[in-house]
């Protein structure tokens, strides 16, 4: 067992080599902080109803009960990270954002002479890794998180995920309430 007596003990006994180790950490933690580049982070929080895709049990009137579905939220949370999403929020960005993402992303001179394809798989998977989509599991808050180099990029790019999620459930609702209006 160790005393604090024999901590400060090997202190003094090897002082040069305990200053010498925190003058390089020192060292290399501010030549780190000094090279590194900022970074901005924009967050949308979306709230997941999740009550709406339950299960409806009973037989109707008021013992009708309505079982949330626990997986409802985590799904929303799936679905606003996919490449179905991101897709349609780089759809909605203006030339001028596209091409500010384009250059934060640093694609590289092999991607002037791309397909346009290829671009903007490139611009998909980008956005992706800078994305965090989270949830704390026991709330129906949905956190949408964008980190740029550009705080404006960040923000706009984090709401144009956002609304492309929200437009893209509302597609599928419509879509949904077409099929049973012509099925009536």
């Amino acid at each position: 067992a160790y005393t604090l007596r024999d901590v400060f003990s090997a202190i003094g006994r090897y002082w040069f080599l305990v200053l010498l180790t925190t003058v390089i950490g020192g060292g290399t933690a501010y030549w780190m902080a000094k090279n590194s580049a900022d970074k901005y982070s924009s967050e949308v929080t979306l709230i997941s109803d999740a009550e709406r895709s339950g299960i409806i049990e009973g037989g109707g009137g008021s013992s009708t009960l309505a079982v949330v579905d626990p997986s409802a939220t985590t799904t929303v949370v799936e679905t606003v990270s996919s490449s179905v999403v991101i897709t349609r929020a780089l759809k909605t960005l203006s030339p001028a954002t596209v091409e500010r993402l384009t250059q934060t992303a640093e694609l590289g001179p092999e991607f002037a002479n791309a397909t346009p394809e290829d671009r903007a798989s490139a611009l998909r998977r980008f956005v992706a890794r800078n994305l965090e989509v989270s949830n704390s599991g026991r709330s129906y808050v949905i956190k949408v998180q964008f980190t740029s180099t550009d705080p404006a990029l960040a923000a706009e790019v984090a709401n144009a995920v956002a609304n492309a999620y929200l437009h893209y459930r509302t597609q599928l609702k419509q879509g949904v309430y077409a099929e049973m209006l012509g099925d009536l």
